[in-house]
């Protein structure tokens, strides 16, 4: 249940009790709902190991990490996805130790679109680099408005 219990509060655990009893007039105890959703965790490994699977057999994938707030907590959401797969993990770092943990990014060898995050360009890995055009559009605004106000700032002086 280890795994359950890292990602669910007390709090959060509450809540949904109460968001069921008042939906369906009953209310079932935390350790329940935690069960259920041990289950639900174990019933759902093998479509994990099928994502898995399917992002690492894609000849493109675009990789991302968000962060979130888990009981206050800044945890990094990680995505790897492919125009018709979806895998998401939640790790307490950014980095490459967060891409090992996870294990995609150092068994994918297809072309791996990202931010410019340097972990991503980490030896050993076997993937072709691709920057992702989003990403390069905010670093040209960046730089863009970095440079305007440069010269502004010449013409000035």
């Amino acid at each position: 249940m280890g795994r359950v219990f890292a990602f669910v509060s007390d709090a959060a655990l509450r809540r949904a009790c109460e968001l069921i009893a008042d939906q369906t007039g009953h209310r079932p105890s935390e350790a329940t709902l935690l069960a259920c959703l041990e289950t639900a965790h174990e019933q759902l490994a093998p479509y994990e190991q099928t994502i898995r699977e399917q992002v690492l057999a894609t000849p493109v994938a675009h990789a991302d990490e968000t962060e979130i707030r888990i009981e206050g907590t800044p945890q990094w959401l990680h995505t790897f996805s492919t125009p018709e797969w979806t895998f998401q993990a939640v790790h307490d770092k950014r980095g490459s130790e967060a891409f090992d943990d996870i294990g995609l990014i150092p068994r994918y060898s297809g072309i791996l679109v990202h931010d410019c995050n340097m972990p991503y360009f980490k030896d050993g890995y076997s993937f072709e680099l691709a920057l992702c055009g989003a990403h390069l559009k905010r670093l040209e605004r960046r730089y863009t408005t970095i440079l305007h106000d440069g010269e502004t700032e010449c013409q000035q002086g």
